[in-house]
């Protein structure tokens, strides 16, 4: 669930390896294996896991492990090598949007409809990704209005590149999907994690005004 940029500050912090080092080891894309279908983005390709290192690691082995670790899960999960980026990208919009493990499965499928119904994903998290998170979930209109390539109220289809790191979980569920006929979700508890699906606006809607109810109470509990 982390980006890159919060994978490689941990990993600086922890290796004692400098900025340099890391945007160096980055831009040999041949050195770490990163995929040519990545173009060059690291994003979602560094796997989550216990990594153990010796002191005198470099950057290049720090990322080289990391993708390594991803090709390796996708390829034993079968995933056609044509189809690794899609999926990357599609796992960690269901990472970072599903609340809870169990509920990946069915946020993929909310997913899958609106692509193949040719509606927009309009999934905060892909705002987040540009402008950062907030302790509501909520995004702004200002935000949602932004035209960028991650911005999936303004563009259909998937963002350009992953937001996130999948995990293996999320993975499996962007490759196998329920079989839903939901089109809507939203989480109207952020603490607690509660979401509802939907498969009609108007029944969407009565579930937003459940997360608006939340967001009122929390202006009131300060």
């Amino acid at each position: 669930g982390q980006s890159v940029t919060q994978i490689t500050q941990a990993s600086k912090a922890i290796t004692g390896l400098t900025e340099e080092d890391s945007t160096g080891a980055m831009a040999d894309t041949a050195a770490t294996g990163l995929p040519a279908e990545a173009n060059g983005s690291y994003e979602g390709w560094l796997a989550d896991g216990d990594y153990r290192f010796a002191q005198d690691v470099t950057a290049t082995e720090v990322d080289t492990e990391m993708v390594s670790r991803t090709v390796k899960r996708l390829t034993d999960l079968e995933v056609d090598p044509g189809k690794w980026e899609e999926t990357l990208n599609l796992a960690s919009i269901v990472e970072k949007e599903a609340g809870r493990a169990d509920e990946m499965p069915l946020v993929a499928s909310v997913i899958y409809n609106r692509l193949e119904a040719g509606q927009r994903l309009e999934m905060d998290s892909t705002v987040h990704y540009v402008h950062g998170g907030s302790a509501t979930a909520a995004t702004t209109s200002e935000q949602r209005a932004e035209v960028n390539d991650w911005n999936t109220y303004k563009m259909k289809g998937l963002p350009k590149t992953p937001i996130a790191s999948p995990s293996l979980v999320a993975v499996k569920a962007a490759l196998e999907p329920a079989q839903t006929d939901y089109f809507y979700f939203v989480t109207i508890n952020p603490v607690t994690k509660e979401t509802l699906f939907a498969e009609t606006f108007s029944e969407h809607e009565a579930n937003v005004e459940l997360y608006r109810q939340w967001l009122r109470e929390q202006t009131a509990d300060k």
